[in-house]
């Protein structure tokens, strides 16, 4: 090519010989186009959103003594009595304690999570009550 290609009458004398006649005056304008300056204010006060109420607990918690938050959540209250029973029996069986460290751990693990005991219907209980023996009397506790 000769010339700029910037330049309107060159690209028309470029493109007379490769395009039909029709289109040969076609001029492109391809200058840059001007932008409108941008302004940026300064911030000076940022207002405050309040905090999301945290989402409420659904379902039952299964606690553990020394913690506040729960150690599981679980949708329903079948789904609980088998996960405490799971927990129970690892802590019953957790071999670097001795005896009492376990049957004391089953103990704060019982009363951790009484307020849930007491919800459940009274047949249902006796499960509990009766797992909660066994595993006391395994750990040498006297009847």
């Amino acid at each position: 090519m000769v010339g700029q290609v910037s330049d309107p009458v060159l690209i028309e004398e470029a493109m007379a010989d490769t395009v039909e006649p029709a289109f040969a005056s076609v001029v492109i304008d391809i200058s840059p186009v001007e932008e409108e300056p941008v302004t940026v204010t300064a911030v000076t006060e940022v207002a405050e959103l309040p905090a999301p109420d945290p989402e409420p607990a659904t379902g039952f918690a299964l606690m553990v003594p020394g913690r506040d938050a729960p150690f599981s959540q679980h949708a329903t209250l079948g789904e609980w009595q088998n996960a405490y029973e799971d927990l129970a029996e690892k802590t019953a069986t957790a071999g670097a304690r001795t005896y009492e460290e376990r049957r004391t751990a089953l103990k704060k693990l019982k009363q951790a999570n009484a307020e849930t005991l007491q919800s459940i219907d009274t047949v249902a209980r006796v499960r509990h009550t009766a797992a909660y023996s066994q595993r006391l009397a395994a750990l040498g506790a006297a009847q």
